[in-house]
């Protein structure tokens, strides 16, 4: 038995595919007819109503809207309770705004006035107080340096009724030309309580005969102040020098052969303008002085 050719199983090999591609494409055109064709499904599933788009018949109102639903929607969009909460209150609150409107001038197609938003205030609930302790805060204390009292620092409203007397004192005159001396006076004050302190310490002198009390010049402040008791003690020393007496003195003559005397007094003043004076001295001088 012999065997087919090469060539007779090529043609057959060849005519084969042929019919396979044929049916193919057979195949291929009626199943894109039929994806073609309307569907029956689709067609069940589309609205048989024609669009309206008419005014709403007049007198419909909306009788109720349930404001919560927008935070069931926002539930829905993938928010969180507390966060769609918030965002339905905000939402809430933009609606209760009032919304501007505009009101035209006349009918005879004037332009309208500027919309003016209408402010409706909202009720709110006032909070109750409630009693709560509050602590003041003290001022922190600060220290203060009180100054030492001076001869010339009145101490502060002082109560003072007695004048400044002199206790002791010491005095020495000498005689520096013929007419001419120096006095040396160191004097311990006192003014007893209260005190004003003392504003100064005059020395006076008095010529009897031929001037009365006359003002020489002021002592030096040496030290002492006020006193535990309110009192002041203290000293007031110094030299000055006398040399008053000049020709036809007072307008009278000293005719000799009495001497001239001289009277010194010590003259402490306080603040409230009080004194005494104390006699802390004499000397002489020649006649001469006057001539």
């Amino acid at each position: 038995m012999k065997k087919p050719s090469g060539r007779r199983w090529l043609v057959g090999a060849v005519g084969l595919f042929l019919v396979l591609l044929v049916v193919w494409f057979a195949a291929a055109m009626r199943i894109s007819a039929s994806a073609a064709a309307p569907s029956n499904l689709m067609s069940s599933l589309r609205s048989r109503l024609s669009a309206n788009y008419a005014p709403d018949p007049a007198g419909s109102t909306v009788h109720s809207l349930r404001l919560s639903i927008f935070e069931e929607v926002l539930q829905d969009l993938g928010m969180s309770s507390d966060e769609a909460a918030s965002q339905s209150q905000e939402i809430q609150e933009q609606l209760q705004r009032p919304v501007p409107t505009a009101t035209a001038r006349d009918f005879q197609g004037a332009k309208p006035f500027t919309a003016t938003p209408t402010v409706t205030p909202t009720p709110t609930e006032t909070p109750t107080p409630t009693a709560t302790s509050t602590r003041t805060p003290r001022p922190t204390p600060t220290k203060t340096k009180t100054p030492k009292p001076t001869a010339t620092e009145p101490p502060p409203a002082p109560a003072d009724t007695d004048p400044p007397i002199v206790t002791s004192s010491t005095f020495s005159a000498v005689s520096v030309a013929t007419c001419k001396v120096d006095v040396t006076i160191d004097a311990v004050i006192y003014d007893a309580p209260e005190s004003s302190g003392i504003s100064r310490v005059e020395v006076k002198y008095i010529v009897p005969g031929y001037a009365g009390i006359s003002y020489l010049g002021d002592l030096t402040y040496c030290n002492g102040g006020i006193q535990g008791d309110k009192s002041w003690q203290g000293c007031y020393d110094g030299t000055l020098t006398f040399d008053k007496i000049k020709c036809g003195w007072s307008g009278t003559d000293n005719p000799g052969p009495a001497d001239f005397v001289v009277e010194i007094y010590v003259r402490p003043i306080d603040y409230l303008s009080q004194s005494t004076d104390t006699l802390a001295g004499t000397f002489s001088l020649p006649e001469t002085c006057d001539n």
